[in-house]
């Protein structure tokens, strides 16, 4: 790899357990159309072993400890800065995200048609029949800062100019940050401040159903989720001033709780009603001492 590479797309992953990567980078061999990079962040002493082809580039970047899941992406966001490398679109896959023709025929028709913008996409199960999550939502929907809840790392797509602009990941936002959760969307409302987003049916990638995952954890850990999630949820709505939509979110943790319980899934209910105070609890420990918006950019040390 140069310098001077161009690339259409850059996917930036970052791996702990080795357990779907493969999957992921055999889906990849789907692309033919496209220039793609994949940036993989290895947080596992096991080595990945991969090939590269004419269309796909894989650059793995070996890291000595684990991460939370900001300053993994901002590892391999940090790569490309460094070396120079541009690309129309950048996109943050999980290790266990999956891809099929479809979508690179659909990007590719972007690039030809001078579409590129910023996209919200949408997510198929990989493990079973379905959507991941039902989107109400007419294609091409202009989306604004409520939409934030249909937003998730695995389907961002966003311009280079854009990715240029919002700069670094939150770190204080993330799988085992300070916050828990709410990178993505954190990533998104700062998007949105230069470019608007779409949301489209078009294209589309995969990815294990969440609620399943969720349902199977022992119930220690379906606490430690959801408790996680609501304290990143209420900081990332706190930081942007979106406090109508904090109320919405902690009364949505009893729509859980009711799911659940009408599904027989009672641990989970618990665990959401539990939740419900969690959220509660930080909605006003947050409004009395705000979350600060700090400066994320290229030129900043986060």
């Amino acid at each position: 790899m140069t310098i001077k590479d161009n690339y259409d797309l850059i996917m930036i992953s970052t791996c702990i357990n080795h357990d779907h990567i493969y999957n992921l980078l055999e889906s990849i061999k789907n692309n033919v159309l496209i220039k793609n990079l994949v940036i993989l962040i290895n947080q596992n002493n096991t080595e990945i072993n991969f090939k590269n082809d004419d269309y796909n580039v894989i650059e793995v970047i070996n890291i000595n400890s684990k991460v939370n899941s900001s300053i993994a992406r901002n590892i391999g966001i940090e790569y490309i800065i460094n070396n120079k490398i541009v690309s129309s679109f950048v996109c943050y896959p999980d290790d266990d995200s999956s891809f099929d023709k479809n979508y690179f025929i659909k990007l590719k028709d972007l690039i030809l048609k001078d579409q590129i913008t910023c996209y919200i996409t949408d997510l198929y199960c990989s493990d079973k029949e379905g959507l991941f999550r039902e989107v109400n939502l007419p294609n091409y929907t202009k989306l604004t800062k409520s939409n934030f809840n249909i937003v998730g790392a695995v389907n961002i797509l966003v311009s280079f100019n854009v990715f240029q602009e919002i700069g670094f990941y939150d770190e204080r936002f993330g799988v085992n940050a300070l916050y828990g959760a709410g990178e993505d969307g954190d990533y998104y409302l700062r998007g949105l401040q230069y470019s608007e987003f779409l949301y489209t049916k078009d294209i589309f990638s995969f990815h294990p159903s969440g609620h399943d995952k969720l349902k199977e954890l022992s119930y220690k850990n379906k606490r430690k989720k959801l408790n996680n999630y609501g304290k990143g949820v209420m900081a990332l709505l706190n930081k942007h001033k979106m406090y109508k939509e904090s109320l919405i979110m902690v009364f949505r943790a009893i729509g859980g709780v009711v799911f659940s319980f009408s599904k027989f899934q009672f641990t989970l209910g618990i665990a959401y009603f539990e939740a419900f105070f969690v959220r509660l609890v930080y909605l006003f420990i947050y409004f009395i001492k705000p979350i600060k918006y700090i400066n994320t950019n290229f030129n900043s040390n986060i």
